[in-house]
């Protein structure tokens, strides 16, 4: 298997070890400031994880990556990955490059194999590409941890993404005559695979980077107060 450097991406730090396991530190991202929820609920999370991995997952546009870079920094110990943007770097060319000179198998290819290597980490929130959740061994590598589906109504992510140029230039979708239409389309196909996550967080396009990282930390520690027989054995078996 092709190696996408993963150890270099995630930089762990050989001083901050416990028992013999590198602690792996998020990389700098911009913050919202002037928090109201306490930083504490953030740093008590990452303790109740025990080093499992999160896991976002949604259609394009949703922020996935944005609130995952944002969490990852609130956690403090915990590593932020964007599958799309590793697969990037390793192919030396944007996604959509890949899809259209090489087709959509070999790039879910190249994806599980960014999540076979991904998921021999741990202490990281992982942003996952839209199509992620369309193989079962995604899913089954995924499940060592924690699933947060962020769902959007397409229409509300096709009116979020066209405001972006940037957006509009790397999402050849965006093109068509009536992006909604095609986005609902993808989603129809994939919802029922969204919806093995452990949690689903409703979205709207209002809703700001902080709306979003709030909710997950606070649906997360939902979820541990409600699966402590499951997630323990999960912690357990990260931190092995």
């Amino acid at each position: 298997a092709p190696s996408f450097g993963l150890r270099a991406a995630l930089r762990p730090r050989p001083a901050l070890r416990r028992h013999g396991l590198s602690v792996l530190r998020a990389d700098p991202a911009e913050t919202v400031e002037d928090l109201e929820q306490e930083p504490d609920e953030y740093v008590r999370l990452a303790e109740r994880l025990q080093g499992a991995s999160l896991y976002l997952v949604g259609m394009m546009g949703t922020g996935k990556s944005t609130a995952g870079k944002e969490l990852a920094k609130r956690m403090g110990g915990y590593s932020f990955l964007d599958t799309d943007t590793v697969i990037e770097a390793y192919a030396g060319r944007d996604c959509a490059t890949i899809f259209e000179e090489e087709g959509e198998e070999a790039f879910r290819d190249i994806e599980t194999m960014v999540m076979d290597q991904a998921c021999a980490y741990k202490r990281l929130c992982v942003a996952t590409g839209g199509g992620m959740v369309l193989r079962t061994k995604n899913w089954s590598k995924m499940q060592t941890g924690i699933v947060v589906w962020l769902n959007m109504d397409p229409a509300d992510i096709a009116e979020r993404l066209s405001a972006s140029s940037d957006e509009v230039t790397k999402r050849p979708l965006l093109a068509e005559a009536d992006p909604a239409a095609k986005l609902t389309e993808i989603l129809d196909e994939r919802r029922d695979r969204y919806a093995i996550a452990d949690i689903t967080l409703d979205m709207t396009k209002d809703d700001t980077v902080d709306d979003v990282v709030r909710m997950v930390c606070s649906r997360v520690h939902s979820f541990i107060d409600k699966n402590p027989p499951r997630f323990t054995e999960s912690s357990e078996y990260a931190n092995q």
